[in-house]
């Protein structure tokens, strides 16, 4: 029986590899029970759109989640100005060496990273933006030559601090997949 199946679950929370969220949420979804999303609610617009006609469909209740807004810097944070410029930092480290690195998995390090940026910035700002202008470009971790094989497991000190500097210092990175996404519709 799954999770989402069992009485006396009332909610799950989807905090799984991006590429899962469609199959559990719909089947949580579909069973009546309230599913809290960690985001990207999916990869793709269509998973996205899959997913909350699902809940549409079945009245489920749906939350995605941002968990950066909770953050005690964000919640302590005086607003007089908004306007994000995003830094990767160690956040690079920890996407390009799991399965993240893999394009049929996730979006892209810029949406994995910006989703937080925007959402905090809705919060703080008490509004929606109706557009958002971004770029971004793999300048860095592309040139990183030290990669594990196809299913070679990570490194026991993957997460060493001080191999996080420089960037191209970096060893065990996991090996991306050429295919590519398409980011909209």
């Amino acid at each position: 029986m799954s999770l989402g199946a069992r009485p006396g679950v009332d909610a799950v929370i989807v905090m799984t590899p991006d590429h899962t969220h469609l199959e559990i949420a719909c089947e949580v979804l579909k069973a009546g029970k309230a599913a809290y999303v960690e985001k990207p609610l999916g990869i793709t617009i269509e998973e996205c759109d899959t997913i909350l006609s699902v809940a549409r469909e079945t009245g489920s209740r749906l939350y995605v989640g941002h968990n950066m807004r909770h953050m005690g810097v964000v919640r302590l944070m005086q607003v007089h100005t908004i306007w994000v410029r995003h830094f990767v930092g160690n956040g690079g480290d920890f996407y390009f060496k799991d399965w993240h690195a893999q394009r049929a998995n996730t979006t892209s390090l810029l949406l994995q990273k910006a989703a937080h940026d925007i959402d905090v910035l809705h919060w703080l700002a008490d509004g929606y933006t109706s557009r958002v202008s971004a770029f971004g470009d793999l300048r860095v971790y592309d040139r990183v030559t030290d990669r594990l094989a196809p299913g070679e497991p990570k490194h026991d000190d993957w997460l060493a601090p001080d191999m996080h500097w420089p960037p191209l210092a970096q060893s065990g990175l996991t090996t991306r997949s050429t295919s590519k996404m398409p980011l909209s519709r």
